[in-house]
């Protein structure tokens, strides 16, 4: 089965990276890999405690998450972020010391990150949320998720043109019964970011592609990439 590298963030970290509020991870240690890597929400509370945070600082983070989150005393509440899931799917393009990266970045990316001494700097150069989050136990470092139909989807929708034009054989099919047929991978474009719904066809009507076109969030971009597999049906 064909896997893809996954790094767990806490909340609201993971929230900030996939609406792209953050492009920098910082770690403690790097890795020789550059690639896709899956954004997982570990399950733990997200709060954050606001004493480390400049006022400065803390204004930004406001403006970031709005909405989804509250103040209690001196701690920030992020009580509608998930957790223990999949949020998204982001390319990893370069790591660098994090005291080379802190001059250059936001007051904003400094908030969402920890630059001190002897700190590695993970940039991320594209990032796609998923619509619904995909349930599944974190681990630490980077470690291995299977790849379904949606992080499939997502992995597509982040891909260069040229890297589309390379496509990798052993990437899995859409869902049984979908094999063999013409399928569009659906996606949005709201607020910024591009939101992957999943998979529809032919033979269902397009139901996937009128759920996202309803969906309550203003719609600037419906994109339908449509591909074929000629697979015989009844495998995944």
């Amino acid at each position: 089965m064909k896997t893809i590298k996954a790094l767990s963030l806490w909340q609201p970290y993971a929230h900030a990276m996939v609406i792209r509020a953050k492009t920098y991870e910082t770690r403690s240690w790097e890795t020789r890999y550059r690639g896709v890597v899956a954004i997982h929400a570990a399950k733990r509370p997200a709060i954050l405690d606001v004493g480390p945070f400049s006022e400065q600082e803390q204004q930004s983070l406001e403006e970031v998450f709005g909405a989804t989150m509250q103040r209690r005393g001196h701690n920030m509440i992020f009580p509608d972020l998930p957790t223990g899931c999949i949020v998204g799917v982001g390319y990893m393009t370069s790591i660098d010391l994090a005291r080379y990266v802190d001059p250059v970045i936001s007051v904003q990316e400094r908030a969402l990150g920890d630059y001190s001494e002897g700190r590695f700097a993970w940039h991320f150069s594209r990032m796609v949320a998923l619509a619904t989050p995909l349930p599944c136990k974190g681990r630490q470092g980077l470690w291995n998720t299977p790849v379904c139909p949606v992080l499939h989807a997502a992995i597509e929708s982040i891909k260069t043109p040229e890297e589309r034009s390379m496509r990798d054989a052993s990437l899995p099919l859409p869902p049984t019964g979908y094999a063999g047929q013409k399928y569009r991978v659906v996606q949005e474009q709201l607020g910024g970011r591009l939101v992957v719904w999943g998979w529809t066809n032919e033979e269902d009507g397009g139901q996937l592609a009128r759920d996202a076109k309803s969906h309550p969030l203003t719609v600037d971009v419906l994109v339908e990439q449509e591909e074929r597999y000629s697979r015989k049906a009844g495998g995944v």
